[in-house]
């Protein structure tokens, strides 16, 4: 990782020039100078060197702390500007050094075993790596028309770099130092501003992998082969691995041994940790003369076995290592735009360079550059224009957006409405409301915004109808009467959600049978598929039954075994006219017969499906279908030839017409059969179900759907003639896919009906009442800051105690079955927090029995190009797959889980111990029927809560558990649970399926979303509130009907409220207020037509990306 230090005043700029940059000094103010005796030459470079005309200058003390201090020419007035005079006080940053290091081998190699071009490939990546940075996160921040601040790139740094060889522990360390002033020149205004570095700090891990994949591709030029580490990033010089690094890592093994003192694992700790072990660690360096520290490594090298002199011959004799950039750079690209459009429908050009040169395995970023440009040639990729960093999208991610769009606009006033007329509604509504107010007991009525979203969704001319209901306003409540109206009149409705527990709360809030979106997509076609399936059997009968097809012909054959009446087998042959019976003997004793009519079954075979595809215009096809329409007659001819037939008498007729009379009522049977299925078919595309009813499409959490399914959706109900119903929530959480679909159909014009009246929190607490108020006028800051609030390092021991006096107290107002939820911003807190509570309501007695230690597979959330990619693997500790079906090939079964033994990085091969103890490797782009996990355990006792974390069992399997569904353990032993479900199941889970659940009383906010509890705890880490915008904290503080309340930390407090109202990242491919006039055949053509011809293009509609 490249290293980053502040410097904040002009006091420090002069140290840091003196003690870190320096030759030499007094000995009392070299306390942190390790780069004594290098013999260092500071010099100036970037493009806001070549502005000051100082490239490539050595750097003096005075011109670093000027600099530094903001004092610069201005180049356009030749003036000197003073950017301090413009700075809010002492919190202003004068510059930062990005120290960028060499890994231990290379160090090794290029210092100790004295390759000069080592040292050289190190400083060309170092380069490279700084004009990246400067490329991709120079920025400034200027105002806008109306006064928001905007970030600019300007293009241009102004940096000081100087190179350093030497670790604090004396071991060899190539490393150099790039000192950026925090000051760049913006050319439209003419005039130097404070640099923004909100970019630079954002991609400086970015830039690390571009510095790695450089420095690695300039070392394979110098001969060198390459070893990757797990992370895909890293690696090591082949020949200078293992136990030859640790002797010259001193620094890195004192910094292990303090953090083991601490009881920290060294692998797994924060960085804050590692920085206490960095200075508590700290010593003065004692400077050796470069040569003597020459002596010593050399021998340190020859001690643990290291002959680097045959490492280098052997490279300088290999030559350059040659690998196909060209391609890796394309092939990079590929999985790199797939990667990132999974998630975001537009992304950042340095986001999608660094994935690519990540993905591609060996690419530099040259060559990655370019073939990012050729994807914008060819129109995949195109520009999005918008404020900050230049963003990219993709053709399809357009495609998407304008898809929904389109649907939408089509469907204009083309709606067929379930209910006609007004007097009608109302008296529906009337008894719908009767009808309630009997079953609760307490009158009931619906708001008049419920009443209106009713009345558009059943009445209103347009097919697709928007519902924007705000968190606890019963949306649900009015699509209760909508089905049960839509139902009455003959339609089919049908509900979908993006989650299980939403589909689930959906039919059981309203009635409306629902399942996932990823359920409803697949459902019609596998319906579709079955269908086909079950006619192409009954084809084959009728295929092989000559004859058989129930129509009215003079001449119908059929073969009969007639032995029970006492004739032998054989060809029959009907004619309906004379009524005259013929017989063709078939068997052993008829051999010729036989052959005959098996050449003539076949050669009818060969003719009826010898027909030319229709529009069929290749050659070989044509020449195909000739040859075997040729074969076909060649064999019908012959077969004739060969049977012969005979009358039969009287008693044998009689007997086969009515053998044939039986077949035929069978067969119509088929053939209805046949018909019926066709029909199925369809009515399944046309309208969505077998029957052919009216459809009704109910889409609840549409917020949390992203385009390409919301696209897909809009498409299929189009084809139906459906009536679709987004209903969501913009306000909360949106897609974890790509894309904001239901903001867009609001910015695109559907319908809309809102729902902003209150329901949930008609018992609230005020504090509760009030955070809700305040967010929803966007003070969501001032949301949190009235809720109630526990401030205590103890993060999780506190919310746990919180966990159980709220229990308590709902126990105690005579709540049986108290909800209390956790609500984190991390995984990493929620798998905390569930341990503190279960160990809480342990002692309250609420957990009995022994513990047992269970298996849990932990889902690492990757994306499919992640999970195809070895690198991506190894970076997320994925040390386990399962199967989801059998590969013979490979002697794995369906469902058998693999471990993982070895990643192997270069050839994206993992190395799998099966089950049975044995070996096996597999490419994961190749064998993609595998889910992914990181072993864990828990453990687990009775009265857990627990929770499924995926879909437990087969699709049709009655015992099948759906992801999100929650319960209590009844019981548990050794081989397993059984398992009280909230749903009023009862099942008994093996050990193996017990991996797929977890505990449940703590919640991501993304999974919190659409429940209700009593009370909700919103607990807030330090990285919680780092992660935390305004979609978490309105989720957070919606959940609870009574009161939420804050857990948190002194550090993590202000930077809650700092974030609370942060907008969430997600991107667009499109601004859909400027497109609307496009159709989908007109993106299509903007986004196809290479730039160079679309620059002289001028007609038409402009895309604004």
């Amino acid at each position: 990782m490249i290293g980053l230090h502040k410097l904040t005043s002009s006091a420090h700029a002069a140290r840091y020039h003196d003690n870190a940059l320096k030759e030499d000094g007094p000995v009392h103010d070299r306390a942190d100078n390790y780069y004594v005796n290098e013999q260092a030459t500071l010099t100036w470079h970037g493009n806001g060197a070549e502005i000051l005309g100082v490239a490539g200058e050595e750097v003096t003390k005075e011109q670093f702390v000027k600099f530094l201090d903001g004092e610069v020419t201005n180049p356009a007035t030749g003036e000197v500007q003073d950017l301090s005079a413009n700075s809010k006080g002492d919190g202003r940053r004068l510059g930062y050094d990005f120290t960028i290091s060499a890994p231990k081998s290379v160090s090794i190699v290029g210092l100790v075993g004295g390759d000069e071009r080592v040292v050289q490939a190190h400083i060309e990546a170092n380069r490279t790596a700084m004009n990246w940075l400067q490329e991709h996160g120079a920025q400034a921040r200027i105002k806008d028309e109306n006064g928001k601040n905007l970030a600019k790139a300007t293009g241009n740094l102004l940096y000081a770099t100087a190179q350093h060889e030497t670790s604090r522990a004396n071991d060899p360390q190539l490393h150099n130092h790039n000192v950026v002033v925090a000051i760049t020149y913006d050319e439209d205004a003419q005039k130097w501003r404070s640099l923004t570095n909100d970019e630079l700090f954002q991609i400086r891990t970015q830039a690390d992998t571009i510095y790695k994949a450089e420095l690695a591709r300039n070392l394979r030029e110098a001969g060198y082969e390459i070893v990757y580490r797990d992370n895909g990033v890293d690696f090591d010089i082949r020949g200078v691995e293992g136990a030859q690094l640790e002797a010259f890592s001193q620094r890195s093994q004192q910094m292990r041994e303090a953090l083991l003192a601490r009881g920290i694992d060294p692998d797994g700790a924060s960085h804050q940790a590692r920085q206490t072990a960095v200075l508590d660690t700290r010593a003065r360096k004692t400077d050796h003369d470069r040569d003597y520290l020459r002596e010593i490594w050399t021998e340190k090298a020859r001690e643990v076995g290291l002959d680097l002199s045959k490492v280098v011959e052997n490279a300088e004799r290999a030559g350059p290592q040659i690998v196909p950039e060209e391609t890796l750079a394309r092939e990079g690209v590929t999985r790199a735009m797939k990667h990132l459009s999974e998630r975001e429908q537009a992304f950042a050009v340095s986001q999608l360079e660094s994935e690519s040169v990540f993905f591609s395995g060996g690419a530099g970023i040259q060559a990655v550059k370019q073939a990012i440009d050729d994807r914008k040639e060819d129109r995949s990729l195109v520009d999005r224009a918008g404020p900050g960093a230049p963003r990219l999208t993709t053709s399809t991610a357009i495609a998407n957006e304008l898809t929904l769009q389109d649907s939408i606009r089509k469907g204009k006033g083309k709606g067929v409405a379930v209910v006609q007329t007004k007097e009608e509604f109302d008296q529906l509504i009337a008894r719908f409301e009767a009808r309630k107010t009997a079953e609760v007991g307490t009158p009931f009525k619906l708001s008049v915004e419920q009443v209106n979203a009713a009345r558009n969704v059943l009445m209103h001319p347009d097919k697709f109808q928007g519902i924007q209901g705000d968190a606890g306003t019963g949306k649900t409540a009015a699509l209760e009467f909508v089905q049960e109206v839509a139902r009455e009149r003959g339609w089919e409705t049908r509900g979908i959600a993006t989650s299980t527990t939403g589909a689930r709360e959906l039919e059981k809030a309203t009635g409306i049978q629902s399942q996932t979106v990823a359920a409803f997509l697949t459902e019609r076609d596998e319906r579709i598929r079955m269908l086909q399936a079950e006619l192409r059997q009954l084809e084959v009968i009728f295929a092989h039954t000559p004859g058989t097809i129930p129509q009215v012909k003079r001449l119908a054959k059929r073969d009969l075994d007639l032995e029970a009446g006492g004739f032998t087998p054989g060809r029959y042959v009907f004619d309906s006219k004379s009524g005259e019976v013929l017989k063709s003997r078939a068997g052993i004793w008829h051999p010729l017969n036989t052959l005959g009519m098996k050449l003539q079954d076949a050669g009818q075979a060969r003719l009826s499906g010898a027909e030319t595809p229709q529009g069929t215009e290749r050659f070989a096809d044509r020449v195909r279908a000739r040859a075997t329409r040729a074969v076909g007659t060649v064999q019908e001819t012959l077969g004739r030839s060969l049977a012969s037939y005979e009358a039969v008498d009287r008693g044998e007729a009689r007997a086969a017409r009515a053998e044939h009379r039986e077949r035929n009522v069978q067969e119509r049977g088929q053939m209805r059969s046949y018909l019926a299925k066709t029909a199925q078919i369809e009515n399944l595309r046309a309208t969505g179900n077998a029957e052919g009813k009216r459809f009704l499409l109910v889409m609840d959490e549409s917020s949390m759907t992203g385009a390409k399914d919301s696209a897909r959706i809009s498409e299929i109900a189009r084809d139906m003639g459906a009536r679709v119903v987004l209903q969501g929530d913009t306000k909360q959480h949106g897609s974890v896919s790509a894309g904001r679909a239901f903001l867009q159909t609001q910015e695109g014009g559907i319908n809309l009906s809102k729902i902003e009246e209150t329901r949930r929190f008609d018992n609230a607490t005020e504090q509760q009442k009030k955070a809700i108020a305040e967010m929803k006028q966007g003070r969501f800051a001032a949301a949190l800051q009235s809720l109630d609030t526990t401030i205590n390092n103890d993060l999780y021991g506190t919310a746990a105690a919180r966990y159980i006096e709220n229990r308590q107290q709902l126990l105690s107002e005579g709540i049986t079955e108290p909800k209390i939820g956790v609500v984190t911003i991390t995984n990493h807190d929620r798998k905390e927090t569930n341990q503190a509570v279960r160990g809480a309501l342990r002692k309250e007695g609420v957990i009995t029995g022994p513990e047992h230690r269970k298996e849990h597979l932990d889902d690492p959330k990757l994306t499919e190009q992640q999970y195809q990619h070895v690198a991506s693997l190894a970076n997320q500790s994925v040390d386990r797959l399962t199967a989801l079906r059998d590969y013979k090939s490979l002697g794995i079964a369906r469902e058998e889980m693999l471990t993982v033994v070895d990643y192997d990085l270069n050839k994206n091969r993992l190395v799998l111990r099966r089950e049975n103890g044995k070996t096996v490797e597999l490419d994961p782009s190749k064998h993609t029927r595998f889910s992914f996990a990181r072993m864990e355990e828990r453990h687990y006792a009775v009265g857990d809560a627990i929770e499924a974390r995926a879909n437990i069992g087969r699709l049709k399997d009655p015992t099948r558990v759906a992801n999100g569904t929650r319960g209590v353990i009844a019981e548990i032993d050794g081989q397993g649970a059984r398992v009280l479900w909230h749903d009023g199941r009862e099942t008994q889970m093996s050990d193996r399926q017990l991996r797929y659940v977890d505990h449940a009383y703590a919640h991501t906010s993304h999974k919190e979303q659409g429940v209700t509890t009593h009370r909700e705890i919103f607990l807030v880490s330090e990285k919680g509130a780092h992660w935390l915008n305004r979609e978490a904290s309105y989720v957070a503080a919606s959940r609870a009907k009574q009161n939420t309340e804050i857990v948190t930390t002194e550090e993590a407090y202000d930077k809650m409220l700092e974030n609370a109202g942060k907008p969430p990242q997600k991107t667009t491919a499109i601004d859909i207020g400027h497109n609307l006039s496009l159709d989908r055949a007109q993106v299509h053509e903007r986004t196809q037509t290479p730039a160079r011809e679309r620059h002289h293009d001028r007609s038409g509609p402009e895309l604004e990306l």
